[in-house]
């Protein structure tokens, strides 16, 4: 039997976790929790005002900007665990 079956978890189904000293627990987010953070997301993306180099950029231009910066985090955060 699978781990996702015994927990009753599908595709798609999304999770809070709070880190506790030596664990992590996980509870589902409830439709109302992620109906207001979708609400918060379109309130923040819609307050964005790009600059005009920024608005001059193609949107493959953007997304791949965005890809680098999220690597550069990652392996930052890497880096720092390992030191």
């Amino acid at each position: 039997m699978s781990c996702a079956r015994e927990l009753d978890v599908h595709d798609g189904d999304e999770f809070e976790a709070h880190v506790f000293a030596g664990s992590v627990t996980f509870t589902r987010s409830s439709p109302d929790a992620r109906q207001r953070a979708g609400e918060r997301i379109l309130a923040i993306t819609e307050a964005v005002r790009p600059t005009p180099d920024q608005a001059s950029k193609s949107v493959d231009q953007v997304e791949e900007e965005i890809v680098e910066y999220v690597k550069e985090t990652r392996r930052a955060r890497r880096t720092r665990r390992h030191d």
